[in-house]
């Protein structure tokens, strides 16, 4: 009778095992955010979260493609989801997380990743990543130092789907990025202590002991003239030889691979609407000429 029992509780059991829709929705954004701690080395170091405090992201053309069918995975998730099962909080989180998923998932297409540079910042002002990092103790320099001699797998990662955006026409304008090939320049013919990256070794933190300062700058010298600079030397080059001369001359984003379809794809982004870029330029100019109408009148 005791075995019986124990039949008929098994299966009850498991069925109470199964996690509630709020339950399996809050599971899903803890596991995305640890994910996003882990993909993002730089960013848990500014928080405070050291665990990957000598890394970088996996940029890699791979890691991307990776990623695109992991954010495809929690989309059929999300989408297989009751939103009516969500308390009013959760409800609102869902709507924001998959809109989140959604745009990532749809901007894969257009794989806007093979253009990596920019005038505004990137790999060609790596150096200002020490203005979010903690840099308080000795071991703080040595972990940055380390992230240093690392540098050039990013490079490389870069150069990689800048090679596949030549490849498919995937080009930004040349005159950006003739202002890129500049600041490049200013990494590549420089000594190691004139360096960009050695700015944050000149003035270290006043617990550290002038004994500690002298190795860790030693150090920083030889990782910067051993691995920082060789890898930007060969950025430039591949600008030099490759890049800029694949790069268009023309301005509008419509020029590369579905760009008019991409441009149409940031103006529902962007304007959280369906409204096609058109009809978003129509109000602007109908606002206009309302508001120029009402100034008016007060004369």
């Amino acid at each position: 009778m005791k075995s019986i029992k124990y039949l008929v509780l098994i299966p009850l059991m498991v069925g109470c095992s199964q996690p509630s829709t709020e339950t399996a929705f809050e599971e899903l954004m803890d596991s995305e955010w640890s994910k996003i701690v882990s993909d993002n080395p730089v960013y848990a170091s500014s928080m405070g979260d050291l665990r990957f405090n000598t890394e970088w992201s996996d940029n890699s053309i791979k890691r991307i493609r990776e990623d695109h069918q992991h954010d495809q995975s929690v989309l059929d998730a999300l989408n297989a989801m009751d939103i009516d099962d969500l308390n009013e909080l959760n409800t609102t989180n869902y709507k924001l997380f998959i809109k989140q998923y959604e745009n990532a998932v749809e901007s894969f297409q257009y794989q806007t990743y093979l253009m990596p540079f920019s005038h505004r910042g990137g790999i060609q002002l790596e150096h200002e990543t020490v203005n979010i990092l903690p840099l308080r103790n000795a071991q703080h320099y040595l972990d940055w130092i380390e992230r240093l001699s690392k540098l050039e797998v990013l490079i490389d990662a870069d150069i990689e789907k800048a090679q596949k955006g030549i490849e498919t026409g995937t080009v930004p304008p040349r005159f950006l990025m003739q202002k890129v090939f500049e600041q490049i320049k200013l990494q590549a013919f420089v000594s190691p202590e004139n360096s960009p990256f050695f700015r944050a070794f000149e003035s270290m933190d006043r617990s550290i002991s002038q004994e500690d300062i002298i190795v860790i700058q030693a150090k920083a010298k030889n990782v910067i003239a051993s691995t920082v600079i060789p890898a930007y030397l060969k950025l430039h080059k591949f600008f030099e030889d490759s890049y800029l001369p694949a790069c268009r001359t023309s301005i509008g984003i419509k020029d590369i691979n579905n760009g008019k379809k991409y441009y149409e794809y940031l103006a529902r982004k962007f304007t959280t609407t369906t409204l096609t870029p058109q009809e978003i330029h129509n109000i602007g100019l109908s606002e206009v000429a309302r508001i120029k109408t009402e100034m008016e009148s007060y004369y």
